[in-house]
C-alpha cells in the first residue's frame, strides 16, 4: 500500500479516453469492495509513476483514498514503458481502434521514429499499420475521434483529400490551402455521422 498522493500519472501513456460511464461504475465497485487488482508503478522522483491502472487511480482520486495498492515493478526506458503500457491496454476492454491508432501517433512523434516503425514496434500486422497510417495522416484527428467514426474511413477521407487538392493542381483553378483541406475533412466527417457516406 503506498499513499495515493505519491503516485504521479504518466502524461505519455497511449490512452487518453476513459468512458464516463464505465468510470462510474468502476468507482462504485472500488466504494464496495476496494482495489482488487493493484496498480501497477515504477518510482519515481521520491515517489511512483503510474505504469498501468489509469482508471483505478482515477476512481482512488475522486473517492479520495488516501492509500492505494501497488504492484511496484523495475523502472524502464521511456520506449520500454511506453511499448508495455500499449500492450498492457491492449489486455484492457474499450479501447477503440481510433484511440489505437491515436496512440500509436503519438508514440511515434514522441520516440521520434517513423509510424511504420512504430507498429512493427508494437508488433502490429502490416495491414493494421497500414489504416492507423490512415488516421495518423487525417488533419482532423480530433474531430475524427470525437465522432466516433469508424477507423476504416480514414484512410478513405486522406485519399479524397489529396484526389481534390491534385484536381487543384492540375487544373490551375487556385490554391487548395491546408485550411481547405481540414475544411473538407471536417465536412466529410460529419457526412459520414450523418448516415450520408
Amino acid at each position: 500500500m503506498v499513499p495515493l498522493k505519491d503516485i504521479v500519472p504518466d502524461k505519455n501513456q497511449p490512452r487518453r479516453n476513459f468512458n464516463p460511464e464505465r468510470l462510474a461504475e468502476l468507482i462504485s465497485s472500488i466504494k464496495m469492495h476496494g482495489i482488487i487488482n493493484p496498480i501497477i508503478v515504477e518510482e519515481y522522483k521520491g515517489g511512483y509513476l503510474l505504469v498501468d491502472g489509469e482508471r483505478r487511480f482515477r476512481a482512488a482520486t475522486e473517492l479520495e483514498l488516501k492509500e492505494v495498492p501497488v504492484l511496484l515493478v523495475e523502472p524502464q526506458d521511456e520506449t520500454k514503458r511506453l511499448v508495455q503500457q500499449f500492450h498492457l491496454q491492449e489486455q484492457h476492454e474499450g479501447w477503440t481502434a481510433v484511440e489505437k491508432a491515436n496512440g500509436v501517433l503519438r508514440l511515434s512523434q514522441k520516440l521520434g521514429i517513423s509510424f511504420i516503425e512504430m507498429g512493427r514496434l508494437l508488433s502490429m500486422p502490416e495491414r493494421t499499420i497500414r489504416t492507423y497510417m490512415g488516421f495518423a495522416d487525417l488533419l482532423e484527428h480530433k474531430e475524427f475521434e470525437k465522432n466516433e467514426i469508424p477507423i476504416h474511413y480514414a484512410e478513405k477521407i486522406v485519399q479524397l483529400r489529396k484526389w481534390v487538392h491534385n484536381l487543384f493542381e492540375k487544373q490551375d483553378v487556385g490554391e487548395f490551402s491546408q485550411d481547405d483541406e481540414a475544411a473538407l475533412e471536417k465536412a466529410v466527417i460529419a457526412r459520414i455521422k450523418k448516415g450520408d457516406i
